[in-house]
């Protein structure tokens, strides 16, 4: 039997809470942020996502959200393209777009 590796932001969240002090219990890792949210609204317990993925039920008051320190836990994006060809001018014109519009995107999401 062969056990489930944690994901990636697993990892850097448990790094970031236990750096914290904090030393979680975790019943379950679930992909299905839907899932997620519905267990955490059925009292099960509590979860750590990006505040944006639960933003119409934090509005309606059914999630309340808390930042995991002074600062939040943060991430980085990126946007990965093939390297060795030319850049096409919509994907230049793309990437153009992303770097103006998500990072207030995401700064209001908090």
């Amino acid at each position: 039997m062969t056990s489930a590796m944690p994901h990636q932001i697993t990892e850097l969240t448990l790094g970031f809470l236990l750096d914290e002090g904090i030393f979680p219990c975790i019943a379950v890792e679930i992909d299905h942020l839907e899932a997620l949210k519905g267990l955490v609204c059925a009292g099960v317990g509590v979860s750590v996502m990006l505040a944006w993925a639960a933003r119409r039920e934090l509005a309606a008051g059914d999630l309340a959200s808390v930042r995991l320190g002074p600062t939040g836990l943060t991430r980085s994006w990126g946007i990965l393209y093939p390297d060795h060809r030319p850049t096409a001018a919509a994907l230049r014109a793309l990437i153009g777009l992303f770097a103006e519009a998500l990072p207030p995107l995401f700064a209001t999401a908090a």
